[in-house]
């Protein structure tokens, strides 16, 4: 794991949602509705449809999961 990646996951895991403002969590479920709802949005149009082409045909049989 990179830096930039190793310090992104301990900024999220060492972040206490009690502790965010209502504005923030707010602001972040905006965020992540709109995210999904644009990946909808984009399921049939051409470059999606290429790039899960171009995804099924890897596969691995590693974990994506964390270690804990």
């Amino acid at each position: 794991m990179d830096a930039t990646t190793a310090y992104l996951v301990d900024h999220a895991l060492n972040t206490d949602y009690a502790k965010l403002s209502e504005h923030t969590v707010h602001e972040c479920k905006r965020r992540l509705i709109d995210t999904f709802a644009c990946a909808v949005g984009a399921y049939d149009e051409p470059v999606s449809r290429m790039a899960r082409a171009v995804a099924a045909r890897v596969t691995d049989r590693k974990s994506t999961r964390l270690n804990s």
